[in-house]
């Protein structure tokens, strides 16, 4: 640690986001924040990925360029290797948010008890313009369950000893595998801090795996249900959302966004467009 700061560790599985890796890079190396290491885990890209680590790797702590089994793979290859002791990790395609690694040292400092910290993320186009945003609420376990939305790895950063507590990402999701982490780990008594602040942005476009992998994502919430809802029938998922929407609603107006809120609801209801699909 420099000054008793936490150090951040940050991995990022890659594989042929040559387009925009180097925006995901950039958005942690330049973090004003002066204990970091970032971690690029490639599967063997053939589009010029490489070149732009490369271009890098001298502030790079460790990559490599080979095949791997998928994404939670790559996830769990980097953080063997991490040396800090808060993690997190970025798709290549998506970045950081100037002063994210501030705002969230600053939670560690004041919330020293909680092992996992979450905020707001914002949606950019292809173009890395931004278009929309996704502000979060405090996690309860049942709303975690039923909200699919509500913690973001883009925004997401969790102690070391969560990772080495409860295990790494399950290989067998493509899809879920960051929602199943945090489930599991509330699951086992771990406790989440919002920081009301945007930390990280999505970027939505053509080849990302939100569009062209719905079924999947469908089949793993199953199976999430599945395994850690008590009562699984659908009377019960009824419920349980309609809770974790009313929980989001109250939220809100506690947090202040209220305008936010109401622009949701018309979305909802039709009256209003959302600026762009986020799936």
């Amino acid at each position: 640690m420099t000054s008793g700061l936490p150090k951040f560790s940050i991995v990022v599985p890659s594989f042929n986001q040559g387009k925009y890796i180097e925006e995901t890079i950039r958005s942690v190396l330049d973090q004003d924040y002066p204990s970091k290491e970032l971690i690029v885990i490639d599967g063997g890209s053939t589009d010029g990925t490489c070149d732009v680590i490369r271009k890098y790797e001298d502030r790079i702590a460790y990559w490599v360029s080979e095949k791997d089994r998928g994404q939670a793979h790559a996830v769990n290859k980097g953080f063997a290797v991490a040396t800090g002791n808060i993690f997190g990790w970025q798709n290549s395609d998506d970045v950081y948010l100037p002063g994210a690694f501030r705002k969230v040292a600053a939670a560690v400092a004041d919330h020293p008890r909680k092992d996992i910290y979450h905020g707001h993320i914002k949606y950019l186009d292809e173009e890395g313009r931004e278009r929309d945003e996704n502000r979060a609420v405090p996690v309860r376990l049942f709303n975690l369950l039923y909200d699919g939305s509500l913690v973001r790895n883009q925004a997401t950063f969790f102690r070391r000893d969560v990772w080495e507590r409860i295990g790494g990402l399950e290989e067998e999701f493509r899809f879920c595998m960051d929602r199943e982490f945090f489930l599991r780990a509330a699951h086992g008594g771990a406790g989440f801090r919002l920081v009301p602040r945007f930390l990280g942005a999505f970027r939505v476009h053509g080849d990302a795996k939100t569009h062209g992998m719905q079924e999947v994502r469908r089949e793993e919430d199953e199976r999430l249900m599945d395994r850690y809802a008590s009562s699984p029938g659908p009377l019960r998922r009824r419920l349980g959302k309609s809770a974790s929407l009313g929980f989001r609603a109250l939220a809100y107006l506690c947090q202040g966004d209220v305008r936010y809120a109401a622009d949701r609801v018309l979305r909802n209801l039709g009256f209003r467009e959302a600026p762009l699909r986020t799936g």
